[in-house]
Protein backbone atom coordinates (compact mmCIF):
# COMPACT_ATOMS: atom_id res chain seq x y z
CA UNK A 1 0.00 0.00 0.00
CA UNK A 2 2.80 2.13 0.79
CA UNK A 3 4.35 1.78 -1.91
CA UNK A 4 1.46 2.01 -4.17
CA UNK A 5 1.77 5.84 -2.65
CA UNK A 6 5.66 6.47 -3.42
CA UNK A 7 4.58 5.56 -7.20
CA UNK A 8 1.51 8.15 -7.37
CA UNK A 9 3.35 11.16 -5.84
CA UNK A 10 6.04 10.55 -7.93
CA UNK A 11 3.45 10.49 -11.16
CA UNK A 12 1.88 13.64 -9.67
CA UNK A 13 5.41 15.23 -9.47
CA UNK A 14 6.10 14.31 -12.90
CA UNK A 15 2.81 15.79 -14.63
CA UNK A 16 3.54 18.89 -12.31
CA UNK A 17 7.29 19.53 -13.89
CA UNK A 18 6.03 18.92 -17.20
CA UNK A 19 2.94 21.26 -16.88
CA UNK A 20 5.56 23.94 -15.61
CA UNK A 21 7.83 22.87 -18.32
CA UNK A 22 5.32 23.29 -20.82
CA UNK A 23 4.13 26.69 -19.53
CA UNK A 24 7.59 27.98 -19.69
CA UNK A 25 7.96 27.16 -23.33
CA UNK A 26 4.37 27.69 -24.57
CA UNK A 27 4.69 30.69 -26.85
CA UNK A 28 3.67 34.85 -25.66
CA UNK A 29 -0.09 35.10 -26.08
CA UNK A 30 -2.08 36.38 -29.52
CA UNK A 31 -2.54 39.05 -27.18
CA UNK A 32 0.88 40.01 -25.92
CA UNK A 33 3.32 42.77 -27.73
CA UNK A 34 6.94 42.49 -28.84
CA UNK A 35 9.71 45.17 -30.25
CA UNK A 36 12.86 45.37 -31.56
CA UNK A 37 15.33 47.49 -33.30
CA UNK A 38 18.70 48.98 -32.96
CA UNK A 39 20.06 51.57 -30.84
CA UNK A 40 22.79 53.54 -32.58
CA UNK A 41 25.27 56.59 -31.88
CA UNK A 42 23.62 60.13 -32.34
CA UNK A 43 27.15 61.31 -33.31
CA UNK A 44 27.82 58.75 -35.99
CA UNK A 45 25.06 56.34 -36.36
CA UNK A 46 27.04 53.53 -35.50
CA UNK A 47 25.64 50.53 -33.56
CA UNK A 48 25.91 50.77 -29.92
CA UNK A 49 26.77 47.70 -28.21
CA UNK A 50 25.66 47.03 -24.75
CA UNK A 51 23.20 49.28 -24.44
CA UNK A 52 20.63 48.62 -21.99
CA UNK A 53 17.30 49.03 -22.24
CA UNK A 54 14.35 49.87 -20.53
CA UNK A 55 10.79 50.22 -20.56
CA UNK A 56 8.75 51.06 -18.05
CA UNK A 57 4.79 50.20 -18.65
CA UNK A 58 2.76 53.45 -17.48
CA UNK A 59 -0.17 51.71 -15.48
CA UNK A 60 -0.89 50.67 -12.16
CA UNK A 61 0.87 47.19 -12.61
CA UNK A 62 4.15 49.01 -12.42
CA UNK A 63 5.93 46.41 -15.03
CA UNK A 64 9.27 47.20 -16.21
CA UNK A 65 10.93 44.77 -19.25
CA UNK A 66 14.64 44.98 -20.74
CA UNK A 67 17.15 44.18 -22.68
CA UNK A 68 20.49 44.25 -23.69
CA UNK A 69 21.70 45.10 -27.15
CA UNK A 70 24.36 42.85 -28.92
CA UNK A 71 27.86 43.64 -30.61
CA UNK A 72 25.87 45.06 -33.43
CA UNK A 73 23.67 47.25 -31.57
CA UNK A 74 20.22 45.16 -31.85
CA UNK A 75 17.83 44.30 -29.45
CA UNK A 76 14.62 42.42 -29.17
CA UNK A 77 11.59 42.01 -26.15
CA UNK A 78 8.65 39.34 -26.37
CA UNK A 79 5.75 38.35 -24.38
CA UNK A 80 4.84 42.47 -23.45
CA UNK A 81 1.80 43.32 -21.48
CA UNK A 82 0.04 45.97 -24.33
CA UNK A 83 0.21 49.52 -23.33
CA UNK A 84 2.55 53.09 -23.31
CA UNK A 85 6.04 52.19 -22.14
CA UNK A 86 8.95 55.10 -21.22
CA UNK A 87 11.68 54.36 -22.83
CA UNK A 88 15.04 54.67 -20.82
CA UNK A 89 18.54 53.81 -22.05
CA UNK A 90 22.16 53.12 -20.70
CA UNK A 91 25.65 52.84 -21.30
CA UNK A 92 28.81 54.01 -19.92
CA UNK A 93 30.33 56.91 -22.23
CA UNK A 94 26.85 57.87 -23.27
CA UNK A 95 24.19 59.85 -22.58
CA UNK A 96 20.09 60.14 -23.84
CA UNK A 97 18.95 62.62 -25.29
CA UNK A 98 17.20 65.64 -23.95
CA UNK A 99 14.19 67.85 -25.08
CA UNK A 100 12.52 67.29 -28.64
CA UNK A 101 15.33 64.87 -28.66
CA UNK A 102 14.71 62.61 -25.97
CA UNK A 103 12.75 59.22 -26.67
CA UNK A 104 8.89 58.97 -27.24
CA UNK A 105 6.39 57.04 -25.41
CA UNK A 106 6.43 53.43 -27.18
CA UNK A 107 2.61 52.63 -27.53
CA UNK A 108 2.32 49.08 -28.15
CA UNK A 109 -1.30 47.27 -28.95
CA UNK A 110 -2.20 44.07 -28.14
CA UNK A 111 -0.71 41.62 -30.58
CA UNK A 112 1.34 44.30 -32.42
CA UNK A 113 5.27 43.52 -32.92
CA UNK A 114 6.98 46.70 -33.79
CA UNK A 115 10.56 46.03 -35.28
CA UNK A 116 12.27 48.80 -36.35
CA UNK A 117 12.25 50.84 -33.92
CA UNK A 118 15.58 53.44 -33.62
CA UNK A 119 16.91 54.86 -30.50
CA UNK A 120 19.80 57.05 -29.99
CA UNK A 121 21.97 57.65 -27.70
CA UNK A 122 24.34 60.63 -27.07
CA UNK A 123 28.16 60.34 -26.46
CA UNK A 124 29.58 62.13 -22.87
CA UNK A 125 31.99 65.03 -23.22
CA UNK A 126 34.43 65.94 -20.68
CA UNK A 127 35.95 69.18 -18.91
CA UNK A 128 39.68 69.48 -18.09
CA UNK A 129 41.73 71.99 -16.65
CA UNK A 130 43.55 73.35 -13.60
CA UNK A 131 42.97 75.38 -10.36
CA UNK A 132 45.19 77.79 -8.53
CA UNK A 133 45.09 79.20 -5.86
CA UNK A 134 45.49 83.97 -5.53
CA UNK A 135 49.14 83.23 -6.17
CA UNK A 136 48.95 81.60 -9.36
CA UNK A 137 50.06 77.91 -7.75
CA UNK A 138 48.50 74.61 -8.19
CA UNK A 139 46.66 73.24 -5.76
CA UNK A 140 46.27 69.82 -4.92
CA UNK A 141 43.06 67.77 -3.49
CA UNK A 142 41.08 70.04 -4.59
CA UNK A 143 37.23 68.51 -5.74
CA UNK A 144 35.55 70.05 -8.97
CA UNK A 145 32.34 69.62 -9.53
CA UNK A 146 30.40 70.77 -12.90
CA UNK A 147 26.43 71.73 -12.39
CA UNK A 148 24.73 71.58 -15.18
CA UNK A 149 21.06 72.98 -16.39
CA UNK A 150 18.24 71.35 -15.58
CA UNK A 151 17.27 67.88 -17.47
CA UNK A 152 20.60 67.85 -18.21
CA UNK A 153 21.88 64.06 -17.64
CA UNK A 154 25.49 63.46 -15.98
CA UNK A 155 25.13 66.85 -14.24
CA UNK A 156 26.83 67.32 -10.78
CA UNK A 157 29.26 64.89 -11.88
CA UNK A 158 32.78 65.58 -9.84
CA UNK A 159 36.73 65.09 -9.88
CA UNK A 160 39.30 66.04 -8.04
CA UNK A 161 42.88 67.59 -8.78
CA UNK A 162 46.05 66.07 -8.94
CA UNK A 163 49.93 67.51 -7.80
CA UNK A 164 49.91 69.86 -10.68
CA UNK A 165 46.42 71.44 -9.85
CA UNK A 166 44.71 69.11 -12.90
CA UNK A 167 41.39 68.02 -13.12
CA UNK A 168 39.39 65.85 -15.40
CA UNK A 169 35.39 65.55 -15.51
CA UNK A 170 34.08 63.25 -17.70
CA UNK A 171 30.73 61.39 -18.14
CA UNK A 172 28.88 64.61 -18.95
CA UNK A 173 25.96 65.10 -21.37
CA UNK A 174 26.14 67.79 -23.79
CA UNK A 175 25.39 70.85 -22.46
CA UNK A 176 26.05 73.94 -20.21
CA UNK A 177 28.15 73.68 -17.22
CA UNK A 178 28.97 75.80 -14.03
CA UNK A 179 32.29 74.53 -12.26
CA UNK A 180 32.83 74.48 -8.88
CA UNK A 181 35.68 74.26 -7.28
CA UNK A 182 35.91 73.65 -3.58
CA UNK A 183 39.29 73.32 -1.83
CA UNK A 184 39.90 71.52 1.59
CA UNK A 185 38.54 72.85 5.19
CA UNK A 186 39.97 71.95 8.19
CA UNK A 187 37.65 74.30 10.06
CA UNK A 188 40.51 75.03 12.45
CA UNK A 189 42.28 78.38 14.05
CA UNK A 190 44.11 80.97 12.23
CA UNK A 191 47.53 80.52 12.73
CA UNK A 192 49.37 82.35 14.80
CA UNK A 193 52.31 84.54 12.60
CA UNK A 194 55.11 86.68 13.59
CA UNK A 195 56.42 87.61 9.56
CA UNK A 196 53.84 90.55 9.40
CA UNK A 197 51.87 87.95 6.94
CA UNK A 198 47.75 87.54 7.69
CA UNK A 199 46.51 84.26 7.48
CA UNK A 200 43.50 83.74 5.28
CA UNK A 201 41.95 80.88 3.14
CA UNK A 202 40.98 79.79 -0.03
CA UNK A 203 37.32 79.59 -0.55
CA UNK A 204 35.52 77.47 -2.89
CA UNK A 205 34.90 79.11 -6.21
CA UNK A 206 33.13 78.65 -9.13
CA UNK A 207 34.91 79.30 -12.57
CA UNK A 208 36.67 81.60 -13.34
CA UNK A 209 37.51 82.59 -10.25
CA UNK A 210 33.76 84.47 -8.59
CA UNK A 211 32.19 83.45 -4.88
CA UNK A 212 28.09 82.64 -5.99
CA UNK A 213 26.47 80.56 -8.30
CA UNK A 214 24.80 83.09 -10.43
CA UNK A 215 28.46 84.91 -11.08
CA UNK A 216 29.98 81.77 -12.55
CA UNK A 217 30.11 81.45 -15.98
CA UNK A 218 29.08 78.63 -18.03
CA UNK A 219 31.59 75.99 -19.97
CA UNK A 220 30.06 74.09 -23.08
CA UNK A 221 30.33 70.47 -23.21
CA UNK A 222 29.44 69.28 -26.87
CA UNK A 223 28.80 65.89 -27.62
CA UNK A 224 31.57 62.92 -27.25
CA UNK A 225 33.95 66.43 -27.21
CA UNK A 226 36.74 67.63 -24.67
CA UNK A 227 36.44 71.19 -23.46
CA UNK A 228 39.96 72.14 -22.10
CA UNK A 229 42.08 74.88 -20.54
CA UNK A 230 39.25 75.61 -18.04
CA UNK A 231 41.50 77.77 -15.00
CA UNK A 232 39.87 78.24 -11.89
CA UNK A 233 41.62 80.69 -9.20
CA UNK A 234 40.02 80.18 -6.05
CA UNK A 235 38.87 83.44 -4.03
CA UNK A 236 40.90 84.32 -1.33
CA UNK A 237 38.63 84.87 1.73
CA UNK A 238 39.08 86.29 5.69
CA UNK A 239 39.52 83.53 8.45
CA UNK A 240 35.89 84.40 10.03
CA UNK A 241 34.77 83.13 13.53
CA UNK A 242 31.40 82.20 14.78
CA UNK A 243 30.55 82.32 18.55
CA UNK A 244 27.51 81.78 21.19
CA UNK A 245 26.24 79.79 23.77
CA UNK A 246 23.91 76.90 23.85
CA UNK A 247 21.56 76.17 27.20
CA UNK A 248 18.78 73.81 27.96
CA UNK A 249 20.48 70.18 27.79
CA UNK A 250 17.92 68.22 29.07
CA UNK A 251 18.91 66.09 31.97
CA UNK A 252 21.33 62.61 31.24
CA UNK A 253 22.23 63.73 27.94
CA UNK A 254 25.55 63.43 26.15
CA UNK A 255 27.46 63.64 22.81
CA UNK A 256 26.29 67.30 22.50
CA UNK A 257 26.46 68.31 18.51
CA UNK A 258 26.00 71.27 16.86
CA UNK A 259 24.86 71.43 13.39
CA UNK A 260 25.68 74.01 10.52
CA UNK A 261 23.83 73.64 7.37
CA UNK A 262 24.34 76.11 4.34
CA UNK A 263 21.93 76.98 1.81
CA UNK A 264 22.47 75.07 -1.69
CA UNK A 265 26.05 74.11 0.10
CA UNK A 266 27.64 71.73 2.89
CA UNK A 267 26.01 70.88 5.52
CA UNK A 268 28.31 68.91 9.19
CA UNK A 269 27.74 68.24 12.28
CA UNK A 270 30.82 68.86 14.84
CA UNK A 271 31.66 68.47 18.29
CA UNK A 272 32.07 71.82 19.35
CA UNK A 273 30.01 73.18 22.04
CA UNK A 274 32.28 73.12 25.84
CA UNK A 275 30.96 72.10 28.94
CA UNK A 276 30.16 75.88 29.88
CA UNK A 277 27.73 75.38 26.74
CA UNK A 278 29.89 77.54 24.47
CA UNK A 279 31.29 77.28 21.37
CA UNK A 280 33.15 79.07 18.64
CA UNK A 281 33.64 78.06 15.05
CA UNK A 282 36.27 78.91 12.23
CA UNK A 283 37.41 79.11 8.56
CA UNK A 284 33.32 79.14 7.60
CA UNK A 285 33.02 80.36 3.86
CA UNK A 286 30.97 82.91 3.03
CA UNK A 287 27.26 82.33 2.69
CA UNK A 288 23.92 82.08 4.42
CA UNK A 289 23.86 79.65 7.27
CA UNK A 290 21.87 78.27 9.95
CA UNK A 291 23.07 76.29 13.16
CA UNK A 292 21.18 74.47 15.72
CA UNK A 293 22.49 72.50 19.29
CA UNK A 294 21.67 68.50 19.12
CA UNK A 295 22.30 66.09 21.81
CA UNK A 296 22.02 62.42 22.98
CA UNK A 297 19.74 61.35 25.78
CA UNK A 298 18.85 57.95 26.79
CA UNK A 299 17.06 55.68 25.08
CA UNK A 300 18.58 56.53 21.87
CA UNK A 301 16.24 59.80 21.75
CA UNK A 302 17.67 63.27 20.01
CA UNK A 303 16.96 66.41 21.13
CA UNK A 304 17.67 69.57 19.27
CA UNK A 305 17.51 73.79 19.27
CA UNK A 306 15.19 75.59 16.91
CA UNK A 307 17.58 76.69 14.26
CA UNK A 308 19.27 80.23 14.42
CA UNK A 309 20.20 81.76 10.84
CA UNK A 310 23.23 84.01 10.03
CA UNK A 311 25.36 85.15 7.29
CA UNK A 312 28.91 84.88 6.66
CA UNK A 313 30.86 87.81 4.60
CA UNK A 314 33.04 90.08 4.72
CA UNK A 315 35.82 90.30 7.96
CA UNK A 316 33.28 90.37 10.19
CA UNK A 317 32.64 87.80 13.04
CA UNK A 318 29.69 86.42 14.37
CA UNK A 319 29.03 86.65 17.76
CA UNK A 320 26.59 86.26 21.04
CA UNK A 321 24.48 83.30 18.60
CA UNK A 322 21.61 82.44 21.09
CA UNK A 323 20.75 78.42 21.14
CA UNK A 324 17.94 77.11 23.78
CA UNK A 325 16.74 73.84 23.77
CA UNK A 326 12.47 73.91 23.66
CA UNK A 327 11.20 70.43 23.85
CA UNK A 328 8.85 69.66 21.14
CA UNK A 329 5.01 70.07 22.07
CA UNK A 330 1.63 68.84 20.37
CA UNK A 331 0.12 71.25 18.65
CA UNK A 332 -3.56 70.85 18.96
CA UNK A 333 -6.14 73.34 16.71
CA UNK A 334 -8.61 73.87 14.08
CA UNK A 335 -9.96 75.24 10.70
CA UNK A 336 -11.90 78.33 10.37
CA UNK A 337 -13.59 78.22 7.20
CA UNK A 338 -14.61 82.21 5.67
CA UNK A 339 -16.93 80.63 3.25
CA UNK A 340 -18.43 77.38 1.99
CA UNK A 341 -16.45 77.60 -1.16
CA UNK A 342 -12.74 77.91 0.72
CA UNK A 343 -13.89 73.89 2.30
CA UNK A 344 -12.28 70.66 0.62
CA UNK A 345 -14.22 67.60 -0.10
CA UNK A 346 -14.02 65.11 2.34
CA UNK A 347 -13.29 62.81 0.06
CA UNK A 348 -9.83 63.94 -0.46
CA UNK A 349 -8.92 63.43 2.96
CA UNK A 350 -7.75 66.61 4.04
CA UNK A 351 -4.73 67.83 5.57
CA UNK A 352 -2.97 70.76 8.03
CA UNK A 353 0.91 70.84 7.23
CA UNK A 354 3.63 72.88 8.92
CA UNK A 355 6.20 72.95 7.05
CA UNK A 356 9.59 74.14 8.02
CA UNK A 357 10.84 77.72 6.13
CA UNK A 358 13.98 77.20 7.02
CA UNK A 359 17.69 75.36 5.34
CA UNK A 360 17.22 72.39 7.19
CA UNK A 361 13.46 72.01 7.27
CA UNK A 362 11.40 69.57 9.26
CA UNK A 363 7.91 69.90 8.04
CA UNK A 364 4.56 68.11 9.87
CA UNK A 365 1.22 66.74 8.77
CA UNK A 366 -1.99 65.94 10.19
CA UNK A 367 -4.97 65.11 8.70
CA UNK A 368 -8.15 67.40 9.09
CA UNK A 369 -11.37 66.04 11.15
CA UNK A 370 -14.60 67.04 9.60
CA UNK A 371 -15.53 68.83 12.67
CA UNK A 372 -12.19 71.22 11.63
CA UNK A 373 -10.01 69.69 14.23
CA UNK A 374 -6.45 68.59 13.86
CA UNK A 375 -3.48 67.71 16.22
CA UNK A 376 0.43 67.45 15.32
CA UNK A 377 2.41 65.51 17.78
CA UNK A 378 5.75 66.45 19.17
CA UNK A 379 6.24 69.60 17.23
CA UNK A 380 10.10 70.69 17.53
CA UNK A 381 10.55 74.71 17.63
CA UNK A 382 11.16 76.53 14.67
CA UNK A 383 9.55 78.05 12.24
CA UNK A 384 6.79 76.89 10.35
CA UNK A 385 4.64 77.97 6.85
CA UNK A 386 1.12 76.59 7.41
CA UNK A 387 0.34 74.81 4.14
CA UNK A 388 -3.31 73.24 3.17
CA UNK A 389 -3.44 70.34 1.34
CA UNK A 390 -6.62 71.31 -1.18
CA UNK A 391 -6.64 73.65 -3.80
CA UNK A 392 -8.20 77.73 -4.59
CA UNK A 393 -8.07 78.32 -0.41
CA UNK A 394 -5.19 79.99 1.21
CA UNK A 395 -4.79 80.77 5.19
CA UNK A 396 -5.36 84.66 5.69
CA UNK A 397 -4.55 84.64 9.48
CA UNK A 398 -3.76 82.27 12.61
CA UNK A 399 -4.22 82.87 16.42
CA UNK A 400 -1.82 81.08 18.69
CA UNK A 401 -3.05 81.41 21.91
CA UNK A 402 -3.40 85.13 22.49
CA UNK A 403 -1.49 86.45 19.53
CA UNK A 404 -2.82 87.39 16.47
CA UNK A 405 -0.95 86.48 12.89
CA UNK A 406 -1.56 87.92 9.34
CA UNK A 407 -0.68 85.62 6.86
CA UNK A 408 0.46 82.03 7.24
CA UNK A 409 3.93 82.63 8.83
CA UNK A 410 3.93 80.88 12.54
CA UNK A 411 6.99 80.54 14.85
CA UNK A 412 7.34 77.91 17.13
CA UNK A 413 11.15 78.94 18.28
CA UNK A 414 10.06 80.04 22.14
CA UNK A 415 7.95 77.09 22.46
CA UNK A 416 4.15 76.44 22.28
CA UNK A 417 1.48 78.11 24.47
CA UNK A 418 -2.38 77.35 23.60
CA UNK A 419 -4.48 76.48 20.88
CA UNK A 420 -3.76 76.58 17.18
CA UNK A 421 -6.85 78.45 15.21
CA UNK A 422 -6.32 78.67 11.24
CA UNK A 423 -8.20 80.91 9.56
CA UNK A 424 -9.09 79.75 5.66
CA UNK A 425 -10.93 81.41 3.11
CA UNK A 426 -11.30 80.97 -0.84
CA UNK A 427 -8.33 81.76 -3.48
CA UNK A 428 -10.25 83.66 -6.35
CA UNK A 429 -7.21 85.42 -7.85
CA UNK A 430 -6.44 84.34 -11.50
CA UNK A 431 -3.47 85.20 -13.70
CA UNK A 432 -3.72 84.53 -17.71
CA UNK A 433 -1.74 85.62 -20.69
CA UNK A 434 -0.44 84.53 -23.92
CA UNK A 435 3.57 83.11 -24.31
CA UNK A 436 5.60 83.57 -27.42
CA UNK A 437 8.57 82.87 -28.69
CA UNK A 438 10.86 84.36 -31.44
CA UNK A 439 8.57 82.40 -33.80
CA UNK A 440 5.36 83.49 -32.37
CA UNK A 441 2.92 81.60 -29.97
CA UNK A 442 5.23 79.04 -27.95
CA UNK A 443 2.96 75.80 -27.14
CA UNK A 444 3.74 73.10 -25.08
CA UNK A 445 5.86 75.57 -22.66
CA UNK A 446 5.45 75.96 -19.62
CA UNK A 447 4.71 78.85 -17.11
CA UNK A 448 6.09 79.02 -13.38
CA UNK A 449 3.85 80.80 -10.64
CA UNK A 450 6.53 80.99 -7.53
CA UNK A 451 5.37 82.38 -4.10
CA UNK A 452 7.67 85.62 -3.67
CA UNK A 453 7.31 85.49 0.56
CA UNK A 454 9.55 84.68 3.51
CA UNK A 455 10.29 81.12 3.81
CA UNK A 456 9.07 78.17 2.32
CA UNK A 457 6.06 75.47 2.56
CA UNK A 458 4.31 77.16 -0.86
CA UNK A 459 5.23 75.52 -3.79
CA UNK A 460 5.32 76.86 -7.64
CA UNK A 461 2.55 75.95 -9.34
CA UNK A 462 3.29 74.61 -12.87
CA UNK A 463 1.00 75.55 -15.84
CA UNK A 464 1.21 74.28 -19.66
CA UNK A 465 1.13 76.57 -22.47
CA UNK A 466 -1.87 75.62 -24.56
CA UNK A 467 -2.35 75.21 -28.40
CA UNK A 468 -2.73 78.33 -29.40
CA UNK A 469 -0.15 79.62 -27.08
CA UNK A 470 -2.44 80.60 -23.62
CA UNK A 471 -1.85 79.74 -19.99
CA UNK A 472 -4.08 80.03 -16.81
CA UNK A 473 -4.36 80.45 -13.12
CA UNK A 474 -6.60 80.17 -11.17
CA UNK A 475 -7.48 79.95 -7.68
CA UNK A 476 -4.74 82.05 -6.59
CA UNK A 477 -3.94 83.57 -3.61
CA UNK A 478 -3.53 87.33 -2.76
CA UNK A 479 0.37 87.74 -2.29
CA UNK A 480 3.66 88.46 -4.43
CA UNK A 481 4.45 86.38 -6.86
CA UNK A 482 7.09 85.47 -9.50
CA UNK A 483 6.33 84.50 -13.04
CA UNK A 484 8.37 83.18 -15.87
CA UNK A 485 7.54 80.98 -19.38
CA UNK A 486 9.99 78.49 -19.73
CA UNK A 487 11.08 74.91 -21.61
CA UNK A 488 8.71 72.16 -20.43
CA UNK A 489 12.18 70.41 -18.59
CA UNK A 490 12.80 73.72 -16.94
CA UNK A 491 8.69 73.76 -15.77
CA UNK A 492 9.01 70.41 -14.47
CA UNK A 493 12.64 71.08 -12.43
CA UNK A 494 11.05 74.32 -10.99
CA UNK A 495 7.78 72.52 -10.13
CA UNK A 496 10.25 69.86 -8.14
CA UNK A 497 11.54 72.61 -5.61
CA UNK A 498 14.81 73.22 -7.87
CA UNK A 499 16.77 75.98 -6.85
CA UNK A 500 15.87 79.08 -8.69
CA UNK A 501 19.48 80.99 -9.08
CA UNK A 502 19.31 80.60 -13.05
CA UNK A 503 15.75 82.00 -13.09
CA UNK A 504 15.30 84.83 -10.60
CA UNK A 505 16.93 87.50 -13.34
CA UNK A 506 14.46 86.33 -15.55
CA UNK A 507 11.19 86.63 -13.67
CA UNK A 508 8.36 88.70 -13.75
CA UNK A 509 7.55 90.13 -9.67
CA UNK A 510 3.92 90.51 -9.78
CA UNK A 511 1.00 91.46 -6.97
CA UNK A 512 -2.21 90.11 -6.71
CA UNK A 513 -4.89 90.94 -4.37
CA UNK A 514 -8.11 88.96 -3.65
CA UNK A 515 -10.30 88.29 -6.23
CA UNK A 516 -8.15 90.25 -8.86
CA UNK A 517 -7.97 88.60 -12.64
CA UNK A 518 -4.39 89.46 -13.99
CA UNK A 519 -3.46 89.75 -17.80
CA UNK A 520 0.65 89.06 -18.36
CA UNK A 521 1.74 88.12 -21.56
CA UNK A 522 4.99 86.47 -20.96
CA UNK A 523 8.48 85.65 -23.81
CA UNK A 524 9.59 82.22 -23.67
CA UNK A 525 13.14 82.50 -21.83
CA UNK A 526 15.40 79.97 -20.97
CA UNK A 527 18.67 80.65 -18.74
CA UNK A 528 20.96 80.52 -21.52
CA UNK A 529 18.97 83.76 -22.32
CA UNK A 530 21.33 85.69 -19.65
Amino acid sequence: MRSSKIILCLALCAVSALSQRSEAQSPPSEKSASVSGIVVSALTGAPVSRAHLMLGLDAEEDKTYGAMAGSDGKFSITGMTPGSYAVTLDRIGFSMPTGSDAPQDLLLKPGEHKDDVLLRLVPTGAITGQVTNADGEPVQGVQVQAWGLPGVEGSDVDGTTDSRGHFRIGGLAPGRYRILATPENHYAPPEQRTDGTVDSQDAPTYYPGVLTFRQGTRVVVTAGGETSGVEIHLAKVPIVAVSGKVEGAPPGAFNPQLFVAQKNGISRSTAGIKPDGTFRLWRLNPGQYEISGMWQAPGGRFFATAAVPFEVAGANNIENLFLRLMPPADIAGHIEFHDDASKPAVKLHPKLTLAGTGVRANSRSADIDPDGSFRIPQMPAGKYRVVLSWNKAYVTSIQFGSNEIDGSLLDLTNGVSGDLAVRVASATGAISGNVTDNKGPAPGSRVALVFDGEGGGIRPRVETVGAGGAYLFEGVAPAGYKLIAVSDADGEYIAQGGRLDDYEDLMESIEIHSGEKLTRDLKLRLPDDK
